[in-house]
Protein backbone atom coordinates (compact mmCIF):
# COMPACT_ATOMS: atom_id res chain seq x y z
CA UNK A 1 0.00 0.00 0.00
CA UNK A 2 1.41 3.37 -0.73
CA UNK A 3 1.19 5.44 2.21
CA UNK A 4 1.16 9.23 2.20
CA UNK A 5 1.70 11.27 4.97
CA UNK A 6 1.25 15.09 4.84
CA UNK A 7 3.54 17.20 7.27
CA UNK A 8 3.56 20.55 5.58
CA UNK A 9 0.03 22.64 5.23
CA UNK A 10 0.17 25.22 2.62
CA UNK A 11 0.98 27.85 1.50
CA UNK A 12 4.47 28.53 2.51
CA UNK A 13 6.79 31.76 2.50
CA UNK A 14 7.84 31.20 -1.08
CA UNK A 15 8.27 34.14 -4.21
CA UNK A 16 5.56 35.92 -2.68
CA UNK A 17 3.69 33.55 -0.70
CA UNK A 18 1.19 32.41 -4.10
CA UNK A 19 2.82 28.84 -4.27
CA UNK A 20 2.74 25.91 -2.11
CA UNK A 21 4.98 24.07 -1.34
CA UNK A 22 4.83 20.51 1.85
CA UNK A 23 6.99 17.69 2.87
CA UNK A 24 5.13 14.40 2.03
CA UNK A 25 6.51 10.96 3.37
CA UNK A 26 6.20 8.46 0.83
CA UNK A 27 6.98 4.76 2.01
CA UNK A 28 9.07 6.02 4.78
CA UNK A 29 11.38 8.41 2.56
CA UNK A 30 10.72 12.42 2.56
CA UNK A 31 10.09 14.21 -0.29
CA UNK A 32 9.29 17.73 -1.33
CA UNK A 33 5.79 18.74 -3.10
CA UNK A 34 5.83 22.28 -4.82
CA UNK A 35 2.78 23.64 -7.09
CA UNK A 36 2.87 26.58 -9.04
CA UNK A 37 -0.87 27.32 -8.80
CA UNK A 38 -2.78 28.94 -6.28
CA UNK A 39 -4.90 27.10 -4.23
CA UNK A 40 -6.81 30.52 -3.11
CA UNK A 41 -7.34 31.59 -6.84
CA UNK A 42 -6.43 35.29 -5.31
CA UNK A 43 -6.38 37.65 -8.03
CA UNK A 44 -2.74 38.85 -6.89
CA UNK A 45 -1.39 35.44 -7.84
CA UNK A 46 -1.87 35.55 -11.68
CA UNK A 47 2.66 36.13 -11.69
CA UNK A 48 5.45 36.17 -9.23
CA UNK A 49 5.48 39.15 -7.59
CA UNK A 50 9.43 38.91 -7.90
CA UNK A 51 10.48 37.35 -10.84
CA UNK A 52 7.28 38.59 -13.04
CA UNK A 53 7.11 35.09 -14.65
CA UNK A 54 3.45 33.52 -15.00
CA UNK A 55 2.88 30.53 -12.83
CA UNK A 56 3.21 28.17 -16.08
CA UNK A 57 6.61 30.20 -17.37
CA UNK A 58 7.84 30.24 -13.78
CA UNK A 59 6.80 26.10 -13.06
CA UNK A 60 8.27 25.06 -16.60
CA UNK A 61 11.69 27.33 -15.70
CA UNK A 62 12.37 25.70 -12.47
CA UNK A 63 11.68 22.19 -13.52
CA UNK A 64 14.36 22.95 -16.64
CA UNK A 65 16.55 24.32 -13.86
CA UNK A 66 16.40 21.22 -11.88
CA UNK A 67 16.92 18.73 -15.21
CA UNK A 68 19.67 20.22 -16.11
CA UNK A 69 21.49 20.73 -12.74
CA UNK A 70 20.44 16.98 -12.80
CA UNK A 71 23.07 16.31 -15.16
CA UNK A 72 26.29 14.76 -14.85
CA UNK A 73 28.90 17.51 -15.13
CA UNK A 74 32.74 17.01 -15.12
CA UNK A 75 33.98 19.24 -12.44
CA UNK A 76 37.13 18.28 -10.66
CA UNK A 77 37.58 17.83 -7.20
CA UNK A 78 33.62 18.37 -7.16
CA UNK A 79 31.82 14.77 -6.57
CA UNK A 80 28.70 14.14 -4.84
CA UNK A 81 25.26 16.16 -5.60
CA UNK A 82 25.08 19.81 -4.70
CA UNK A 83 21.00 19.78 -6.16
CA UNK A 84 17.70 18.56 -5.14
CA UNK A 85 17.11 15.69 -7.24
CA UNK A 86 13.67 16.23 -9.75
CA UNK A 87 11.67 12.65 -8.98
CA UNK A 88 8.26 13.60 -10.93
CA UNK A 89 6.86 16.78 -12.65
CA UNK A 90 3.38 16.46 -13.34
CA UNK A 91 2.74 19.73 -16.49
CA UNK A 92 -0.91 19.41 -16.29
CA UNK A 93 -1.09 20.48 -12.62
CA UNK A 94 1.93 22.78 -12.80
CA UNK A 95 3.65 20.80 -9.55
CA UNK A 96 6.80 18.38 -9.15
CA UNK A 97 8.71 16.24 -6.54
CA UNK A 98 12.12 16.91 -5.30
CA UNK A 99 14.26 15.00 -2.75
CA UNK A 100 14.17 16.38 0.70
CA UNK A 101 17.66 17.46 1.67
CA UNK A 102 16.93 18.54 5.34
CA UNK A 103 16.30 21.93 7.12
CA UNK A 104 17.98 25.07 5.99
CA UNK A 105 21.07 26.28 7.85
CA UNK A 106 19.22 28.87 10.14
CA UNK A 107 17.04 26.48 11.44
CA UNK A 108 18.53 23.40 11.65
CA UNK A 109 20.19 22.23 14.67
CA UNK A 110 23.49 24.06 15.38
CA UNK A 111 25.23 21.08 16.41
CA UNK A 112 25.35 19.75 12.98
CA UNK A 113 26.54 22.72 11.24
CA UNK A 114 29.29 23.32 13.83
CA UNK A 115 30.67 19.72 13.11
CA UNK A 116 31.54 21.48 9.72
CA UNK A 117 34.77 23.36 8.99
CA UNK A 118 35.41 26.50 7.65
CA UNK A 119 37.72 24.61 5.13
CA UNK A 120 34.72 22.00 4.44
CA UNK A 121 31.69 25.27 3.63
CA UNK A 122 34.57 26.57 1.33
CA UNK A 123 34.99 23.83 -0.55
CA UNK A 124 31.02 23.45 -0.73
CA UNK A 125 30.26 26.75 -2.09
CA UNK A 126 33.03 26.86 -4.57
CA UNK A 127 31.83 23.31 -6.14
CA UNK A 128 28.20 24.70 -6.13
CA UNK A 129 29.04 27.65 -7.78
CA UNK A 130 31.29 25.60 -10.35
CA UNK A 131 28.43 23.53 -11.15
CA UNK A 132 25.93 25.98 -11.49
CA UNK A 133 28.63 27.73 -14.08
CA UNK A 134 28.88 24.74 -15.55
CA UNK A 135 24.85 24.78 -16.29
CA UNK A 136 24.52 28.34 -17.58
CA UNK A 137 22.47 28.70 -13.90
CA UNK A 138 22.47 31.60 -12.46
CA UNK A 139 21.01 31.13 -8.75
CA UNK A 140 20.85 35.10 -7.69
CA UNK A 141 20.04 34.32 -4.01
CA UNK A 142 22.62 32.27 -2.45
CA UNK A 143 23.10 32.01 1.58
CA UNK A 144 22.25 30.24 4.24
CA UNK A 145 18.65 29.86 4.39
CA UNK A 146 18.68 28.40 0.99
CA UNK A 147 21.41 25.71 2.31
CA UNK A 148 20.14 22.52 3.82
CA UNK A 149 21.80 20.16 5.67
CA UNK A 150 21.03 16.55 6.20
CA UNK A 151 23.59 15.07 8.57
CA UNK A 152 26.87 16.63 7.21
CA UNK A 153 25.61 16.62 3.84
CA UNK A 154 25.00 20.03 1.95
CA UNK A 155 22.35 20.89 -0.75
CA UNK A 156 21.13 24.41 -2.32
CA UNK A 157 17.98 24.65 -2.94
CA UNK A 158 14.89 27.48 -3.87
CA UNK A 159 15.57 28.48 -7.44
CA UNK A 160 12.82 31.24 -7.58
CA UNK A 161 15.11 33.86 -8.51
CA UNK A 162 17.42 31.82 -10.57
CA UNK A 163 17.80 32.37 -14.40
CA UNK A 164 18.95 29.66 -17.44
CA UNK A 165 21.04 30.70 -19.80
CA UNK A 166 20.34 34.26 -19.36
CA UNK A 167 16.24 33.60 -18.99
CA UNK A 168 14.63 35.71 -17.78
CA UNK A 169 16.72 38.69 -18.16
CA UNK A 170 17.00 41.22 -15.01
CA UNK A 171 15.45 43.88 -17.09
CA UNK A 172 12.32 41.51 -16.79
CA UNK A 173 12.50 41.63 -13.00
CA UNK A 174 9.37 42.46 -11.56
CA UNK A 175 10.67 43.87 -8.72
CA UNK A 176 13.39 46.64 -8.82
CA UNK A 177 15.13 44.90 -6.04
CA UNK A 178 16.45 42.13 -7.84
CA UNK A 179 17.56 44.20 -10.93
CA UNK A 180 20.36 45.46 -9.23
CA UNK A 181 21.08 41.89 -7.61
CA UNK A 182 24.71 40.24 -8.25
CA UNK A 183 26.16 37.30 -7.31
CA UNK A 184 26.45 36.87 -3.51
CA UNK A 185 29.66 35.61 -1.99
CA UNK A 186 28.30 32.16 -0.75
CA UNK A 187 31.62 31.27 1.00
CA UNK A 188 31.65 33.76 3.35
CA UNK A 189 28.27 33.59 3.58
CA UNK A 190 28.07 30.05 5.20
CA UNK A 191 30.94 30.64 7.25
CA UNK A 192 29.90 33.91 9.22
CA UNK A 193 25.94 31.89 9.48
CA UNK A 194 27.88 28.86 11.20
CA UNK A 195 29.89 31.58 13.68
CA UNK A 196 27.06 33.11 14.35
CA UNK A 197 25.05 30.24 15.57
CA UNK A 198 27.71 28.16 17.04
CA UNK A 199 28.49 31.61 18.79
CA UNK A 200 25.06 31.19 19.89
CA UNK A 201 25.45 27.22 20.66
CA UNK A 202 28.48 28.02 22.83
CA UNK A 203 27.01 30.92 24.75
CA UNK A 204 23.56 28.76 25.67
CA UNK A 205 25.59 26.11 26.69
CA UNK A 206 27.91 28.30 29.28
CA UNK A 207 24.42 29.88 30.46
CA UNK A 208 22.69 26.31 30.77
CA UNK A 209 25.88 24.98 32.64
CA UNK A 210 25.66 27.85 34.99
CA UNK A 211 22.23 27.85 35.51
CA UNK A 212 21.94 24.63 35.95
CA UNK A 213 25.13 24.30 38.59
CA UNK A 214 23.08 27.16 40.77
CA UNK A 215 20.11 24.97 40.67
CA UNK A 216 21.89 21.87 41.70
CA UNK A 217 23.66 24.14 44.70
CA UNK A 218 19.93 25.53 45.38
CA UNK A 219 18.67 21.92 46.20
CA UNK A 220 21.05 20.39 47.90
CA UNK A 221 20.97 23.68 50.06
CA UNK A 222 17.67 23.31 50.49
CA UNK A 223 17.59 20.16 51.34
CA UNK A 224 20.26 19.98 53.59
CA UNK A 225 23.25 17.44 53.77
CA UNK A 226 22.24 13.85 52.25
CA UNK A 227 24.38 11.00 51.28
CA UNK A 228 24.74 11.90 47.36
CA UNK A 229 25.95 15.82 48.45
CA UNK A 230 28.04 14.45 51.18
CA UNK A 231 29.55 11.77 48.65
CA UNK A 232 29.95 14.66 46.20
CA UNK A 233 31.36 16.55 49.37
CA UNK A 234 34.77 13.95 49.61
CA UNK A 235 34.81 13.96 46.18
CA UNK A 236 35.49 17.55 45.42
CA UNK A 237 37.67 17.52 49.20
CA UNK A 238 39.85 14.75 47.16
CA UNK A 239 40.38 16.83 43.93
CA UNK A 240 41.57 19.89 45.81
CA UNK A 241 43.96 17.71 47.53
CA UNK A 242 45.18 16.42 44.74
CA UNK A 243 45.73 20.04 43.23
CA UNK A 244 47.34 20.96 46.51
CA UNK A 245 49.78 18.18 45.93
CA UNK A 246 50.27 19.08 42.66
CA UNK A 247 50.97 22.78 43.26
CA UNK A 248 53.42 21.88 46.66
CA UNK A 249 55.27 19.63 44.26
CA UNK A 250 55.84 22.39 41.42
CA UNK A 251 57.41 24.61 43.79
CA UNK A 252 59.37 22.45 45.12
CA UNK A 253 60.69 21.27 41.79
CA UNK A 254 61.04 25.05 40.85
CA UNK A 255 63.07 25.51 44.50
CA UNK A 256 65.36 22.79 43.70
CA UNK A 257 66.13 24.06 39.84
CA UNK A 258 66.66 27.72 41.45
CA UNK A 259 69.00 26.57 44.03
CA UNK A 260 70.99 24.02 41.03
CA UNK A 261 71.36 26.95 38.95
CA UNK A 262 72.98 29.18 41.98
CA UNK A 263 75.51 26.45 43.00
CA UNK A 264 76.39 25.90 39.04
CA UNK A 265 76.96 29.65 38.28
CA UNK A 266 80.44 30.64 38.48
CA UNK A 267 81.77 32.97 41.25
CA UNK A 268 82.53 36.57 40.62
CA UNK A 269 85.83 37.75 39.61
CA UNK A 270 87.67 39.42 42.84
CA UNK A 271 89.41 41.42 40.68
Amino acid sequence: MHMRLLLGLLPTALANGCYWTKVVVEDGTKTVHKGFRDPLRRRGCRWNHDSGLRPPEAYRLEVAILERLNEARNVSHCPGRYFPRLLRRYDANLSFVQSYDGTNLLESPSTAQCALSNQDLTRFATCAEALLEASNVVHYDLKAKNTVISSDKLTVIDFDLATLDGYPSKNDLADRRYRTRTRTAYGPALREARAERCALERKSAVLWNRDNRRRREAVENARGPTHVSARLRRRREAVEAARGRQDAFRRDQALRLAAARRRSKPPDDPS
